[in-house]
């Protein structure tokens, strides 16, 4: 590994399945031994989620509702259950989630903590 550290803050959702479990094992690749990496997913709770439609298992399209960010897919995961499963190949992992919200538009991300 090159790094010591890898943060993917709010870039993570924009992706299938797939996509996001390539993306982590990248991501543990590329980290040193004792390497840790912050990353956050969007929460079923986010205003994001109720501007998309719904396409498939944890998979929506935003709609014109958030014109800004019209047609990008995005991967949602259920519960927290599914977000330790996601994460599962790393170490050590802590999470948590946080809500924010700011003229009316809100947020709520899952905060995954790991390391290699």
């Amino acid at each position: 590994g090159f790094f010591d550290l890898v943060i993917c803050w709010s870039v993570l959702c924009y992706n299938n399945a797939a996509g996001l479990a390539f993306i982590l094992k990248e991501i543990k690749r590329v980290l040193k031994p004792g390497g840790r990496s912050l990353c956050t997913l969007v929460r079923k709770d986010a205003g994001m989620v109720s501007c998309s439609d719904e396409i498939g298992s944890n998979m929506y399209r935003v709609n014109s509702k958030m014109p800004a960010q019209q047609g990008a897919i995005l991967y949602i995961p259920k519960n927290e259950q599914e977000v330790k499963q996601i994460f599962k190949d790393f170490d050590k992992m802590r999470m948590g989630y946080f809500k924010r919200s700011f003229d009316n538009r809100g947020a709520s991300e899952w905060i995954i903590f790991c390391q290699k």
